[in-house]
């Protein structure tokens, strides 16, 4: 049963692979919301199948490499961005952003507003997204 389930798992794998190999470069370049969050999600299932293979399949043979560390940083700098922070703290890692804050928000606004550390939260969070999913399929490929 376990051997068949992670030759299904590999074969699944295999042809979403496949069709993001294709389906990228042929969707506009994939810049575009919807072929973008086509392939965050087939990422996301790559991974998904993967991390089902490992369930059925007892040996877990992962490839360390020294590279993640510095991956796992930055994903954790940008984790740390759009934490919201006290104005206080903010202002004392980065007095400009809070001057930003004050210059633009409404004086009434003011008090309601949570403090990131990015300026422009949505698309900071959406780049994340696809960090993530080109690091599941590159992680998925290299193990």
């Amino acid at each position: 049963m376990a051997i068949f389930v992670a030759k299904t798992c590999d074969y699944i794998i295999e042809v979403l692979l496949y069709f993001l190999l294709i389906f990228s470069p042929l969707a506009y370049g994939s810049v575009q919301v919807l072929p973008l969050t086509i392939i965050e999600s087939t990422s996301f299932l790559i991974l998904s199948i993967w991390l089902v293979k490992q369930i059925f399949v007892p040996a877990l043979n992962l490839i360390k490499a020294s590279f993640w560390v510095p991956v796992i940083l930055f994903i954790s700098l940008v984790i740390f961005q759009l934490s919201p922070l006290p104005k206080e703290i903010l202002g004392f890692l980065s007095p400009k952003h809070l001057y930003i804050f004050r210059t633009f928000v409404p004086g009434e606004a003011l008090s309601q507003v949570k403090y990131y550390f990015t300026i422009y939260k949505e698309p900071t969070l959406f780049k994340l997204y696809e960090l993530l999913s080109y690091i599941s399929v590159f992680f998925v490929l290299l193990n």
